[in-house]
């Protein structure tokens, strides 16, 4: 899951004697980005065009028969960063006199939100105080927000109201806070129940004893749940009379997708980038082996290295001890029709990462078996060769892929090559970055070694004249 959090949020505004009110949304606003707008009003609330209504009190104003009083809550229906420091103007049709003319406005942005559950309102007429409690709400995942609101029909004087003592207040310190209050809450478990009250109390005493009436309260509450992160299929193919090269990455969903037409042609987007939650986490190597009959055999091994091209063939080769292997895992190995390589990985938050490259040769020559035997090691390599990677002519502007751990980078007029640490997402024809450097990769090698790192040699190729 990729945890909702807060991006910002706006001071309350109010407007007495009017049926309209206006505000901009927070500066900072990016595409796909949670828009809430709070709106507070004494006549019937008017939902404005690419809005979605949310949710609405019921009316909690203690003379009925004069106005009402209700809050609603609004989500915008597509967010972009157009949508940054925007005004949007909200009307109400209703209320006769003065009393009945007042509205109120705030926002809360909101990254990462994936669905908002159904939110539960209050509403309290005849009660003799400035408190109101909201309907709790529970969270079902880890990274889950709750969001809301308080009002209440009475006030006066200059006390700022308080929210949960688990929430964070949103609308600021104005004095038009007091007639509608916001708050939030991140980072919330799974299984939490949101609870605590909006206290807009505005000085010493009950309503009754300051106004010499009763009041009326209401309440908003939301639970913001977290975009999933499902994993997807990252598969590229090349195919030729010599077998395919396949590479796939298993990576949250949003990362990189790639489909594959019949021609190899393939369209790509990418949205965020997961390695600096990888970073410092133990890579582990597999390979399995693919059968005549289609059935998997697994096989430890020691090492292996890929180089995937654009240019040239693409290769695949990993190393395990033989006097360690079993007779039907030797066999395997001899009679296998494809094999895999596969690096797993897990987030610091215990998402599972891999990345695979697999050789699937037509012709089983192509597939490739060679045992070592010395006075120290006992040895056997499984490898094998297949088409080129297809090139892209144009990069997408998200496949500018950052040089992580680079090592080393040598140039030339016509060249670049650099070591680094790997890229899970990168493939031939992204563009590399290092600063002011920048080529398009013609090359990857990747590698794993027998005492557990791995790296990547990428490079550029000079132009075809």
């Amino acid at each position: 899951m990729a945890d909702v959090t807060f991006i910002a949020g706006t001071t309350a505004t109010f407007n007495s004697g009017s049926l309209t009110i206006a505000q901009s949304t927070p500066a900072g606003i990016s595409d796909n980005d949670t828009i809430l707008a709070f709106v507070y009003g004494r006549g019937t609330l008017a939902t404005l065009s690419g809005w979605t209504l949310l949710a609405t009190t019921s009316n909690f104003n203690t003379d009925s028969s004069s106005y009402e009083q209700r809050i609603a809550v609004y989500s915008k229906t597509t967010v972009t960063s157009a949508d940054s420091s925007t005004s949007f103007t909200w009307t109400q049709s209703g209320g006769s006199n003065p009393f009945g003319q007042r509205m109120g406005l705030f926002y809360q942005v909101f990254q990462n939100v994936d669905t908002i559950t159904t939110p539960v309102t209050t509403a309290n007429s005849d009660v003799d105080t400035f408190v109101v409690t909201p309907t709790g709400v529970t969270s079902a995942a880890n990274g889950t927000a709750f969001a809301g609101a308080g009002s209440c029909c009475l006030v006066s004087g200059s006390t700022t109201p308080t929210v949960p003592s688990s929430f964070t207040k949103s609308t600021g310190t104005s004095a038009t806070d007091y007639r509608m209050v916001g708050a939030y809450r991140t980072s919330v478990n799974s299984g939490t129940t949101s609870s605590g009250t909006f206290d807009l109390a505005p000085g010493a005493g009950a309503p009754s004893g300051t106004f010499g009436q009763t009041n009326g309260t209401g309440s908003i509450m939301m639970r913001l749940n977290p975009a999933s992160l499902p994993t997807l299929s990252h598969y590229v193919e090349a195919a030729s009379p010599l077998g395919a090269f396949n590479a796939v990455a298993t990576v949250p969903s949003g990362i990189r997708g790639q489909f594959v037409g019949p021609l190899g042609e393939f369209n790509s987007t990418v949205a965020t980038d997961f390695h600096d939650l990888i970073e410092g986490q133990t890579v582990y190597s597999v390979m399995d082996l693919t059968l005549d009959d289609d059935s998997i055999v697994r096989i430890p091994i020691s090492s292996w290295n890929a180089t995937i091209q654009t240019d040239e063939r693409c290769y695949l080769r990993c190393s395990m001890p033989a006097g360690e292997l079993t007779d039907d895992e030797f066999d395997a190995i001899t009679e296998a029709v494809s094999f895999t390589i596969t690096m797993q990985t897990t987030t610091s938050r215990g998402e599972p990462i891999e990345r695979s490259f697999t050789c699937t040769p037509t012709d089983p020559d192509t597939l490739l078996v060679q045992i070592d035997e010395g006075a120290t090691n006992y040895t056997m390599q499984v490898y094998g060769y297949s088409d080129a990677y297809p090139t892209i002519d144009t990069p997408a502007e998200g496949f500018y892929r950052p040089m992580r751990g680079k090592s080393s980078l040598s140039t030339s007029p016509d060249r670049f090559r650099a070591r680094c640490s790997v890229d899970w997402i990168m493939i031939p024809g992204d563009v590399a970055t290092d600063g002011a450097t920048e080529f398009t990769v013609a090359y990857m090698n990747v590698y794993a070694t027998d005492d557990g790192n791995t790296y990547m040699d990428i490079g550029s190729r000079p132009p075809v004249i």
